[in-house]
């Protein structure tokens, strides 16, 4: 364009910006004409944009002159646009004209902050912002209320004149307000700040942020004349307040500030946060004011936080959306600042904020509030809190319990014994109920969230018994858990946090609440006659029906929250935990005869209390089992700290009792089902399982004295035993009940020695002959295929609870299998479903993944005890080629659904640990995984034939849109095949003759482990190149997870560390060079920005593991800095612009200048290897990545418009 003719658009697009587009319904048009102007500036150069901004700094203060509001928020827009595009100009200008920009532009902040500043005291007047000193710097104490009234005038006036505007149909100053918060918070985010003009920002923001906030809100629509209780103006006063907090969040996450301006920010932000606590707490009055004849009237009123919420519910998503953000604030305060406020007196008096009574504060605000998300995010504030603490005075390891208590401040105990008193409180319906009645509470009747959240039963929520179970869907998807489950996992993670820092006094009030829980608890049992009336009839003796209730769920929660904090009872106040097991053990055996008269309790919800009462006593001493508090000992006046001393005598007559209570809750009675509720029997079997890997179970280990009879508590596990062994009573037995208790008696019953066996026979062969063998037989399979399959994954469950036991116990268990033939018979059994001749309800694909969880868990688990048999190993082979074969006989041929798919993924990295094995199955388990679970991640079942090589970036692509999890799963797969599986693709070449007539052996065995790529040789080049196109694939242009990207480059480089894969000759000639491309494409298309330095990095490994053909051919010659630039600058770049469709000659020389030290154009064709800038250093390469990243864009650009880009004058200052 010419001069003449760029001069006129100008002139066009001012006038149509200053003068047309000046009003209320055009602001989109002048923002968008706005960012033409500044685009054109950019391009232009530094003059025209000087220019510009002197042009708008005009317009501006020509306004604030004609005080013309819809003018001033046009020139607001003009600036912000400004701002943004300078400091980040368009892509077409290059990185040496967007360099000198951004330099001039940071040299006119102080312009930009002036002009922002007049027009801030033309909005809020000079006397409003004088006012506002005041009130900020007279911060709301004990000291100066009485003057708040008076302060807070100019918060009132200024709401005053917004809702006038607002009651005429005029927003002019709103929108201008607006505009200059918004211009603001641009400037904090790209600007370097200027103390200067910060603390007149801050008073501003701080008043900005007053006059939206609910509670001034809710006290000026109560106690004065002003119609605030409109939506327009509710809406329109809440955008300023939450714009303005996005203003200060802006200042609070700036990491690039000075010692200077860090202070002066804490200076600014402490007082407004403080000042918001204060007011949303209650703590401090709002005032209100009426004019009546040019003076105001003054009154406090009052109201907290919480009563706004009942009493406006019209503002319900305004205050949530206000305290969410106040948070967000807090914890970056709290995280980066606060300890500098708690750790320097001077410094908290300078800025004018007792450390101390903030954190009142923030404790009246986290507990004032009835939302759960809000309560939530506070919690998080103060863990942000207690992290310092734990840092600052506990940081040693030999600073625990009191140690770190008695290094606290002593002031500071008070606050957090405070807090820890009132998270205990929350957790107690009788103190709570507001907020806790709110809280979804979803409990199941079959108790399967106490096998999925609370037990190691189903890891990650991965239940593989689905596989076996014909009435279990495989698309089930668990559900989240419940509010309330969600609000006690937290409450109680940080109500731990605290106990570590004053631990006595607050486990003193958890225990003291515990002890009246407990007596209420027993009081309302024996108070409602089922004990003495046999339980016909369960009266409440016309107690409160939520009293009841309270009470009921309080102790279930107290007995949660000792089970919780154990560990810190055991610490603090050891001598606590035997009377604490004692009321355990009383309140089972209460409860063992309470359960069998639920039944006639009519009122459901006391019901579900008491079964919740239970489970919680079940799960408190399943806590204590586990957590090895129980010690035998001989010594009774032994004082162990964490420990419950007890005598053989003791310890008998708490499992006697603990395990008749269990037999109860979970035995059929008389040949019926039990009728106790299904989670009490759940959570009984877990005891059970507790205490049968338990050492106190073990008799042979902990009671070697023939004077102590233990006869009834073997008779009580015989009596499971007779159960389990019997088929008919086993049937009665819910089937995750089933589960745990063989499990558990798998894992009692293997550690046994032989001897133990000789009276009774073995009584672990027994289980298994009785319980598995009969139903793990071919007849079966084929008549009854549905408890073939449910027994298998009952013996594979078992199989896998072996996995923690001594290598007897699992030898003891692979010889039963082996000597009972069962073996032998699973391996029939799966050879006659990979047959044509099975029973038509088998579902093929699912039996077959079945059966490969078993061998997989039994090879992992039970082979570790002796050599692998080549049966087993066959035989997974022979399932995963049937899994992959699609050929026109097979009833394999169908889809594989994604749930099986991952399932198998998790089974094959688990034979990955297996490196013998997995070698051996490794080609099998490509081929199922790139040709047929591949497709079936991507949705293809219209795929017929072998995916052919060429079409794999597409499935790639398509599984990464569908199931990205599950593609990061594969790549985790294929990472462990090129790792635990190296030896499948390469082999060592042999090293005669490698290193010629060297005769230094150590120079020789240096040289050999320092050369990876003429160590080994590749022998499987199809599936090498067949994986790497596939991990290559994950970068595709239309790959849409950030995450993947960043995973596959993390286990690249992982691979490269571990197996130096970089340096191999096959990778690093064809992939290395591919893998750049791709990874530079994402950079210049701005895709995966979340993951830019993941990419950087990752280019730059790559970078510097590259060789050019002569130092592959020469790889022994000694290498120096410039090789990696070599590489880059003359081989890899020219190659990638060859790809480039606007890219020429003379614009690869303007480019490559970059990588000289000389000034120089140099020619492509001849560089100067010794003048190249040295690459190896991760900055500096990332430094010109991203220059070459933006003149890439700007030649792509202008190669669009037909122009041109000018040379770089002086590539050196790039550097």
């Amino acid at each position: 364009m010419k001069e003449n003719e760029k001069a006129e658009l100008l002139k066009v697009l001012q006038f149509y910006l200053f003068e047309r587009f000046a009003r209320p319904d055009s602001s989109f048009l002048a923002k968008k004409t706005a960012q033409v102007l500044a685009l054109m500036a950019c391009c232009d150069g530094l003059h025209l944009c000087a220019s510009l901004l002197e042009e708008v700094k005009s317009y501006l203060l020509s306004c604030l002159q004609n005080r013309d509001f819809v003018k001033i928020t046009t020139g607001l827009y003009s600036l912000r646009v400004i701002i943004e595009q300078m400091l980040s100009p368009c892509e077409a200008i290059g990185s040496i004209k967007t360099n000198e920009i951004q330099r001039w532009f940071i040299t006119e902040s102080v312009t930009v902050y002036n002009l922002l500043s007049r027009v801030m005291l033309f909005l809020l007047d000079a006397e409003v912002m004088n006012r506002t000193q005041t009130l900020l710097r007279g911060s709301p104490s004990a000291g100066n209320r009485s003057s708040l009234s008076e302060a807070g005038y100019p918060a009132f006036q200024l709401t005053q004149a917004l809702i006038n505007d607002v009651s005429e149909q005029s927003v002019n100053k709103y929108n201008a307000l607006l505009a200059w918060l918004e211009c603001l918070m641009e400037s904090f985010k790209r600007l370097p700040p200027d103390c200067n003009f910060l603390d007149g920002f801050c008073n501003a923001l701080f008043l900005l942020s007053l006059i939206g906030s609910p509670t001034f809100i809710s006290a000026c629509s109560t106690g004065s004349n002003l119609s605030v209780n409109n939506y327009s103006s509710n809406s329109l006063l809440s955008s300023v307040c939450l714009t303005s907090l996005a203003c200060i969040q802006e200042m609070v996450d700036r990491k690039d500030l000075t010692t200077e301006v860090m202070q002066r920010n804490l200076w600014n932000l402490f007082p407004i946060l403080q000042y918001h606590l204060s007011l949303s707490t209650g703590e401090t009055a709002m005032p209100w004011s009426v004019t009546n004849g040019g003076q105001h009237q003054v009154r406090s009123y009052n109201k907290n936080l919480a009563e706004t919420v009942a009493a406006d519910t019209e503002s319900q998503v305004n205050t949530t959306e206000y305290q969410l953000k106040l948070l967000d604030i807090l914890k970056s305060v709290m995280t980066n600042f606060f300890h500098q406020l708690f750790s320097s007196t001077p410094l908290a008096t300078t800025v004018g904020v007792d450390p101390f009574r903030f954190l009142g504060l923030l404790h009246d605000f986290t507990f004032a509030t009835l939302d759960l998300d809000t309560y939530v995010s506070s919690l998080s504030v103060w863990n942000a809190f207690l992290e310092f603490l734990n840092v600052q005075y506990c940081s040693s390891s030999d600073k625990l319990g009191s140690s770190c208590m008695d290094s606290l401040p002593s002031n500071l105990h008070e606050s957090l014994f405070t807090l820890g008193k009132a998270l205990f409180s929350r957790l107690l319906h009788s103190e709570s109920a507001n907020f806790l009645e709110t809280l979804d509470q979803d409990v199941s009747e079959d108790g399967s969230e106490y096998t999925t959240y609370y037990s190691s039963d189903t890891p990650e929520n991965h239940d593989v018994m689905v596989l076996f179970r014909h009435d279990n869907s495989l698309n089930k998807v668990t559900s989240e858990p419940s509010e309330y489950r969600m609000f006690l996992r937290e409450t109680l993670t940080t109500l731990a946090a605290v106990l570590g820092f004053v631990p006595g006094p607050l486990i003193n009030v958890i225990l003291g609440r515990y002890y009246a829980a407990w007596n209420d608890y027993v009081n309302f049992i024996q108070s409602s006659d089922v004990l003495s009336s046999g339980g016909v009839v369960f009266q409440l003796r016309s107690q409160p029906l939520h009293r009841v209730h309270w009470s009921l769920r309080d102790f279930a929660t107290i007995t949660q929250t000792v089970g919780f904090v154990m560990d810190s009872i055991s610490t603090s106040v050891s001598s606590s935990i035997h009377d604490i097991l004692q009321s355990l053990l009383y309140c089972l055996i209460l409860n063992n005869q309470v359960v069998t008269h639920l039944n006639s309790l009519k009122q459901p919800l006391i019901r579900s209390d008491i079964i919740t009462v239970i489970v919680e006593n079940l799960m408190t001493l399943q806590s204590i089992i586990l957590g090895n508090y129980l010690l035998l000992t001989s010594d009774q006046s032994a004082m162990i700290p964490g420990k419950i001393p007890l005598s053989a005598e003791q310890k008998d007559l708490l499992m006697t009792q603990i395990m008749q209570a269990l037999a109860a809750f979970c035995l059929p009675v008389n040949s019926l089902p039990s009728t106790v509720p299904p989670p009490i029997q759940v959570c009984s079997a877990r005891l059970f399982n507790a205490i049968c890997t338990s050492t106190l179970f073990n008799e042979s280990s902990i009671n070697p004295s023939p004077k102590t009879n233990s006869s009834t508590i073997r008779d009580i596990f015989f009596q499971f035993m007779e159960i389990l062994c019997d088929e008919k009573q086993r049937a009665l037995l819910p089937f995750n009940v089933l589960r745990i208790l063989l499990r558990s008696c798998v894992q009692f019953l293997a550690p046994l020695p032989l001897e133990e066996a000789t009276v009774t026979g073995d009584l672990l062969e027994r289980l298994v002959l009785r319980c598995y063998s009969p139903y793990l037989k071919q007849n079966v399979l084929h008549e009854d295929p549905v408890v073939h399959m449910l027994s298998l994954g009952l013996l594979n469950d078992a199989v896998d609870g072996m996995d923690s036991l001594s290598s007897y116990a699992r030898r003891h268990m692979q010889t039963i299998l082996a000597g009972l033939g069962l073996l032998e018979e699973l391996v029939l059994c799966a050879t006659r479903i990979l047959s044509t001749d099975v029973h038509a309800s088998i579902n093929v694909i699912r039996a077959c993944t079945a059966y490969l969880t078993f061998f997989t868990t039994y090879i992992r688990v039970l082979s570790q005890t002796g050599a692998i048999g080549s049966t087993i190993p066959e035989l997974l082979g022979r399932i995963i080629r049937a899994l992959y074969s699609n050929s026109t006989g097979s009833q394999c041929d169908s889809f594989i659904p994604a749930c099986l798919i991952d399932r198998l993924l998790n089974m094959f990295l688990l034979i990955a640990k297996n490196r013998r094995l997995f070698v051996s199955l490794l080609g099998d388990i490509l081929n199922l995984c790139l040709y047929r679970l591949l497709p079936g991640l991507g949705f293809r079942r219209d795929m017929d034939a072998v995916p052919t090589d060429e079409i794999l970036p597409e499935l790639v692509f398509s599984a990464g849109m569908h199931n990205p999890g599950s593609l990061q799963l594969l790549c985790e797969l294929l990472f462990a095949a090129l790792s635990e599986g190296f030896a499948f693709f390469f082999e060592t070449k042999p090293r005669a003759n490698t290193f010629g007539n060297v005769n230094n052996a150590a120079m020789q065995n240096s040289n050999w482990f320092a050369n990876a790529s003429q160590r080994y040789v590749l022998i499987k080049a199809d599936e090498f190149n067949r994986i790497m196109l596939v991990l290559t694939s994950v970068f595709h242009e239309r790959q849409v997870s950030s995450s993947l990207i960043s995973f596959t480059l993390d286990g690249l480089c992982a691979l490269h560390r571990l197996r130096k894969l970089f340096d191999l000759q096959p990778f690093n000639s064809y992939w290395l060079p591919e893998l750049m491309h791709k990874l530079l494409s994402l950079l210049i298309n701005k895709q995966h920005d979340s993951s830019k330095d993941a990419i950087l990095s990752g280019l730059h490994s790559l970078t510097v593991s590259g060789m050019t053909q002569y130092e592959v051919a020469d790889w022994n010659k000694s290498s120096t800095f410039p090789k990696c630039s070599a590489f880059f600058v003359q081989y890899f770049l020219p190659a990638f612009f060859n790809t480039l469709p606007y890219f020429d000659g003379t614009q690869q020389s303007i480019v490559l200048a970059h990588f000289y030290r000389s000034s120089q154009t140099v020619s492509p064709n001849a560089p100067n290897p010794v003048e190249l800038i040295d690459l190896s250093n991760l900055d500096t390469f990332g430094q010109l990545i991203t220059q070459l990243v933006i003149d890439l864009r700007a030649f792509r650009a202008n190669s669009a418009t037909k122009t041109s880009l000018p040379s770089p004058s002086d590539p050196e200052k790039t550097t």
